[in-house]
């Protein structure tokens, strides 16, 4: 059997953190209790789950190694591993330099660090009459953003800049665009996924969430990126767009498509179809939200066709059924299709909530049929419970509804 997950937070690795910030006492202005911070960061680290053992590291850090973060985030970089080109996942000698999860509670330490002892006199302190930072302020924030660029090749800083973005959201968004430049790719990603509106673990970013315009000139940089990891990145950030800025999102993919069409003659790294396959990743919730506009992107239009569902009438809990769908079409050309199905699942207060599930892409020839089959489980998920009663199962076509069937969970 697998070891927990968290146990990734354990004594060795908090041994090896101490190691490597004893070599800062040698650094001037700086100090480190070894001792201590060993003694305060294992103290109920067993008890603790993943992130709260995080905490407790970071806690451990905070009372141990004092020292200002100017000096602090110009001597770190020199304890961390000297690899800053391999895979996060790779596998790094832990006694040449820190990387990997160690460097978690590190990035967020430093943030942490960083706000709080600016927060007492950040508003006396924090804005000239033009707007700006004050030059000391500034030159502080740039070099814990670099120090952040050094961590992000050997973890990842994706969550420990997020406070950074909400509290100076100008100088932050300026410096990681001045990084999708980067030769690397681990920094080029961090510009992207470390501003994502909303990111998985990390705290929101109501400011972005409000307004794309602000991360817009780091994603065009980034679009036509070589690298799978960046793109991804790319897809995934403009994608949390999709609940207020659909529009925003088609708009935005429709001008790559443009772009990259337009530029065909430059060679790139990537193809057509990696591209393609980026831009429908980015759209894939406005996709499955019936988007108009999006699927026009993508060649879905309106669909002719005929439609026939079969579905059990009922469904015993822990159990599956099968869903079969005939489509067949009514048009004398060809018809890209996107053939997807909602359950509308019965909740406690007695209404439907609705979730779509990818079925299949097809180009369907002239007054041809084709045949869908699908297998809906009701097994027990820690996602989800289930209530008994009337539940829908509807098929979609191109994002317009073509059927719906009623059914009863037992």
């Amino acid at each position: 059997m697998a070891d927990a997950f968290k146990l990734v937070f354990n004594t060795e690795l908090v041994n090896c953190l101490a190691q490597h910030f004893s070599k800062l006492n040698k650094v001037a202005g700086l100090s480190f209790d070894k001792e201590g911070f060993v003694r305060l960061a294992c103290n109920g680290l067993d008890e603790l789950e993943l992130k709260a053992r995080s905490t407790l590291i970071q806690s451990a850090l905070s009372t141990s190694l004092q020292g200002n973060i100017k000096d602090l985030c110009r001597a770190l970089p020199n304890i961390l591993h000297p690899d800053s080109t391999s895979s996060i996942s790779a596998a790094r000698d832990p006694a040449l330099g820190l990387a990997g999860w160690s460097l978690m509670p590190v990035g967020n330490f430093l943030a942490e660090k960083f706000l709080n002892t600016k927060q007492s006199s950040h508003e006396k302190l924090s804005l000239n009459s033009a707007g700006e930072l004050h030059k000391e302020l500034h030159t502080e924030l740039i070099a814990l953003l670099e120090c952040m660029r050094a961590i992000t090749s050997r973890f990842s800083a994706e969550f420990c800049v997020r406070p950074l973005i909400a509290a100076f959201p100008n100088e932050s968004l300026s410096f990681l665009t001045q990084i999708a430049e980067s030769d690397n790719e681990h920094e080029r990603r961090w510009a992207t996924e470390g501003c994502r509106p909303r990111l998985p673990w990390g705290i929101a970013l109501p400011k972005l969430i409000r307004d794309p315009s602000y991360t817009l000139p780091i994603l065009n940089k980034l679009a036509f990126d070589d690298s799978l990891y960046v793109r991804t990145s790319v897809a995934n950030h403009l994608n949390d767009y999709s609940r207020e800025h659909p529009d925003h999102i088609s708009s935005t993919v429709g001008q790559w498509k443009d772009d990259f069409r337009k530029q065909s003659s430059i060679k790139r790294a990537i193809t057509p179809a990696q591209h393609s396959s980026m831009l429908k990743r980015a759209c894939r919730n406005n996709l499955k939200n019936g988007h108009s506009a999006t699927l026009a992107l993508f060649g879905f239009n309106a669909a002719h066709l005929k439609l026939s569902t079969t579905f059990p009438n009922t469904v015993k809990e822990g159990e599956s059924a099968v869903l079969n769908i005939c489509v067949s079409s009514t048009s004398d050309q060809a018809q890209p299709l996107m053939i997807d199905y909602e359950l509308g699942y019965m909740r406690a207060n007695g209404r439907l909530s609705f979730k779509v599930f990818k079925g299949k892409e097809i180009n369907l020839a002239a007054h041809a049929n084709h045949q869908l089959q699908k297998t809906v489980s009701f097994k027990p998920v820690t996602t989800r419970r289930y209530y008994p009663g009337k539940h829908l199962v509807r098929i979609k076509v191109n994002g317009k509804l073509f059927d719906e069937l009623s059914f009863d969970l037992l």
